[in-house]
């Protein structure tokens, strides 16, 4: 009974770090491929489809007035995330789904140009209009926060995702000794505290763009959305972790591994056995 409970205070925890590392995984490499699923994991996601070119480009000779965001190049969606940003245009069957035709070449610890990005897409015809691009100071402020804040977020992310896979695998070792036990705990604490620093960070950044874009939707017409799978996949990570490492505590005060432990709960067990009296006849 004890060593079948022993096992399933082993067995959970490592199901629970092998989840959770999956979910860390899955929500560090969006932005990098136009691939399904991954190509919805971002950060934030910036609508360009209401924005007016002369809001953007001022009065240009070499903007026709009836030009739009497909004449000169621009997308009307781009996502940014860890390791770059992505760009399509919203679905013609469901409002709410963007068609990504394009990724940027993933980067560690990217660092967003909006006025780069813009500059990349625009048509050669329209190439010039760069120099021209305006964009509100809230906006370049938070550009400079993003910027900031995501080298802190990918890196809490990578540390959080390589503790989480030491976790797992002294999880594991954790069936033979509690000193794995304890070195597991170790691991667990500091993948929890990576992965909670990347998911509070990224919504704080997520905060901090949304308010400068929206502030400015009148100005500009870019309004920004949370892009809900990247935080539901790395909170739940980080809460995966947390549960993770309860387990491997209560491993730790209440499991016996040990070859000396399992001997002497025996031993107690057969002292707990009725002797039976000898009578003499």
């Amino acid at each position: 009974m004890i060593g079948c409970g022993r096992f399933c205070i082993v067995i959970i925890p490592f199901i629970l770090s092998l989840l959770s590392i999956l979910l860390a995984i899955l929500a560090c490499v969006g932005s990098t491929s136009t691939t399904t699923f991954i190509e919805d994991t971002h950060f934030i996601r910036m609508n360009f489809s209401s924005v007016a070119l002369s809001d953007l480009f001022g009065t240009s000779s070499q903007l026709p007035a009836t030009a739009t965001l497909s004449d000169v190049g621009i997308k009307e969606v781009y996502s940014l995330g860890m390791w770059g940003y992505c760009s399509g245009s919203i679905s013609s069957t469901d409002a709410s789904h963007v068609d990504y035709t394009f990724c940027s070449k993933p980067k560690a610890m990217y660092g967003v140009n909006i006025t780069e990005i813009i500059s990349n897409d625009l048509n050669s015809a329209y190439t010039a209009l760069a120099a021209s691009i305006t964009l509100p100071t809230d906006i370049t402020d938070a550009q400079n926060k993003f910027n900031t804040l995501s080298k802190a977020i990918f890196i809490t992310c990578i540390i959080g995702i390589v503790s989480t896979f030491l976790l797992l695998l002294f999880t594991l070792f954790s069936f033979c000794s509690h000193i794995w036990s304890c070195i597991a705990s170790i691991f667990g604490v500091i993948a929890f505290l990576g992965l909670i620093v990347s998911a509070a960070g990224s919504t704080a950044l997520f905060m901090v763009i949304r308010a400068a874009f929206n502030n400015n939707f009148d100005t500009l017409g870019i309004k920004a959305y949370l892009d809900m799978p990247f935080y539901a996949l790395i909170w739940s990570s980080a809460m995966g972790v947390l549960l993770t490492v309860l387990f491997v505590f209560i491993g730790i005060c209440c499991g016996t591994t040990s070859k000396y432990g399992r001997v002497k709960e025996q031993k107690y067990a057969e002292d707990q056995q009725p002797m039976m009296a000898y009578h003499p006849h």
